[in-house]
Formats: structure tokens, C-alpha cells, sequence
């Protein structure tokens, strides 16, 4: 877990990558935005529920006080193991889904290709 934020970041990067290089250059700009909202949504969708797992599981603690420190923890505890799960289950699918993805720069040839300057006139 404490990689998941190191994970997110390649992860991220990674599929941006691989959306905008599956559409044409005119929608690339309107592609990328709409992986970004759906990011934005799926992060929203996965803080609540992992809050109603939490929620749930201290609720359901057999300990009497539920707002004690120790029946948050086993709330805590399952939001944790549901993250762990999430996460193996994406990187998985990640290692699946990425085998067949080629680098967009070796593609297009602009990898390490020195810059062109255009010639300049000198005028005497």
C-alpha cells in the first residue's frame, strides 16, 4: 500500500499515454480530457466506498462503543484489505492489458531524434 500512490502516478501516466495515442492527433485533446474526468470520477466513486466499508464494518464491530478508537480501527483495517484487493486486482489486469501496447515515440520515430533547426540566411 504504501507504493499505491507511486503506482497511481505511473499508472496514470501510462494510460493517458495509451489514450491518446489510440485517437487520431484532431481528438487527442478532448480524448485526454475525458480519461481525466472519468479518473476524477472513478477516485470520488472509490473514497465512497471505501468510506461505506469502513462505515460498515464499525457499525457491525462487536465492540459496544463504536466511536472508540479500536472499532474505527477494524473499520479502518477493512477499507485497507479492500484497497490491498482493489489494487492487486487492477495491476493484474494492468499487466494484462499492457502487453500489447507500443512505445508511441519508437513509433513515430521522435524518440532521440536531434531537433531540426531550419537554415538561416546571413545576409552581408
Amino acid at each position: 500500500m504504501a507504493g499505491n500512490s507511486i503506482f497511481a502516478t505511473i499508472i496514470y501516466t501510462v494510460a493517458n499515454m495509451i489514450v491518446t495515442d489510440a485517437f487520431p492527433e484532431d481528438t487527442q485533446a478532448l480524448a485526454g480530457a475525458v480519461f481525466n474526468t472519468i479518473a476524477r470520477i472513478g477516485t470520488s466513486a472509490g473514497i465512497a466506498i471505501m468510506a461505506v466499508i469502513s462505515s460498515c464494518v464499525t457499525q457491525r464491530s462487536e465492540i459496544e462503543d463504536k466511536s472508540s478508537a479500536e472499532a474505527l480501527m477494524e473499520g479502518y483495517r477493512a477499507a485497507y484489505w479492500a484497497c490491498f484487493m482493489l489494487s492487486s486486482i487492477v495491476i493484474i489486469l494492468e499487466c494484462m492489458g499492457l502487453r500489447g501496447v507500443k512505445n508511441s515515440a519508437a513509433k513515430t520515430g521522435t524518440a532521440n531524434e536531434p531537433r531540426h533547426e531550419p537554415d538561416r540566411c546571413m545576409v552581408a
